[in-house]
């Protein structure tokens, strides 16, 4: 098979049919369980690459070049007019599919590519008990969390970035390490400045995600409030930045709606009736699966639409507002039909109801 032709492969499996074939393999004299990487581990099993445990420093570099390219793949993907139709690119939705190919891309020459991905993965497996950042990208290479986390994480990262005036790859460069570990030194947020995040990212205060961000950084934060009637004269209250990433992507998935309980959401329980009125889905959806559905497609959408609107800061291109309205509709209607397909019974809906529900949905959030 050619490369594209694993990928390919690789893509239409899921991790549970993968697992199947893979087992443990004796690496350093220990055991491996490749199970736990389904994709990435189906990917190298059959490359004649030897595993090598890499730096901190070169798998660091390599796991924030990933996101700097995931999130400009993501940026490029929703500012399309339509919904890509190119096979390559909805497989690359699959992060470890993306992981695969961005090292493909960057290297070229296979045997490069294979002794690559053996060693970010085999490096990624034996760091992340110790280093909270490759952790997290492990959960993302184990797909744990699904691409609208990752979406969220990509934005909550540009948004830190800015804010810090920092590049987190730069940071791992030969200049910026320190210490006989040679990693740089940590980065801090101020409580002041986990505020200016959480308007950022969530932009409403009465936000439900904005409130439970907040009062999950302040259960985790370190240092002192200001006591006014005190001498202190500052609030010290801090935290650091990868264990904020932690909390937030923990947080953002555990308040989306559960596949196994779809009325679980940050909107209100089962019987909430906030996104009521609306015409029932089609198929055999109960009333909570109906109201997880379009709190599911809502969420995606406001994340979506955040994303793009930064990137649209960043640039001097004047929108206007007939597109403006027009790329709204588009990125409810996609934010619905993969709520659909998230839901366990598989619910489908023809294009003309999508239709209707994304006006109506819009119309709510926008006073239309």
């Amino acid at each position: 098979l050619t490369p594209l032709e694993k990928l390919k492969r690789l893509a239409a499996s899921t991790p549970e049919e993968l697992t199947k074939s893979l087992g443990t393999k004796a690496i350093d004299g220990k055991e491996f369980d490749m199970t736990e990487y389904p994709r990435i581990a189906s990917y190298v099993a059959n490359t004649a690459a030897v595993p090598k445990k890499r730096a901190l420093t070169w798998v660091m570099k390599l796991i924030e070049e990933i996101y700097d390219a995931r999130y400009t793949h993501d940026i490029t993907d929703l500012q399309k007019e339509d919904a890509s139709t190119d096979p390559a690119e909805r497989d690359s939705a699959i992060f470890p599919i993306f992981v695969l190919d961005h090292i493909s891309k960057r290297y070229g020459l296979q045997k490069l590519v294979d002794q690559t991905a053996w060693d970010l993965l085999y490096t990624v497996h034996c760091l992340r008990k110790n280093h909270l950042e490759i952790e997290i990208f492990a959960q993302f290479l184990q797909e744990w969390y699904d691409p609208d986390d990752l979406l969220f994480f990509m934005y909550l990262r540009s948004v830190i970035q800015k804010l810090l005036n920092v590049s987190f790859k730069n940071r791992w460069g030969s200049e910026s390490t320190r210490g006989p570990e040679r990693t740089p030194k940590q980065l801090w947020l101020s409580y002041r400045e986990c505020v200016t995040v959480a308007r950022t990212v969530f932009g409403n205060e009465d936000d439900a995600m904005y409130k439970d961000f907040l009062t999950t950084i302040e259960s985790q934060v370190v240092g002192k409030k200001r006591d006014p009637d005190a001498r202190q004269a500052t609030d010290s209250r801090r935290i650091e930045v990868t264990q904020l990433f932690h909390l937030a992507v923990v947080g953002y998935h555990e308040t989306r709606p559960e596949e196994e309980e779809p009325g679980a959401g940050p909107m209100g329980g089962p019987g909430d009736d906030s996104m009521g009125g609306m015409d029932a889905p089609a198929g055999d959806l109960s009333d909570s699966e109906q109201q997880a559905l379009f709190r599911e497609a809502q969420l995606m959408y406001q994340m979506r639409m955040k994303v793009l609107e930064d990137a649209q800061a960043n640039t001097s291109d004047y929108i206007d507002p007939a597109l403006k309205e027009e790329m709204r509709t588009q990125e409810m209607e996609t934010a619905l039909r993969e709520a659909m397909a998230r839901q366990p019974t598989g619910s489908t809906a023809d294009d003309g109801q999508v239709k209707m529900w994304a006006a109506e949905m819009l119309a709510r959030q926008y006073d239309l």
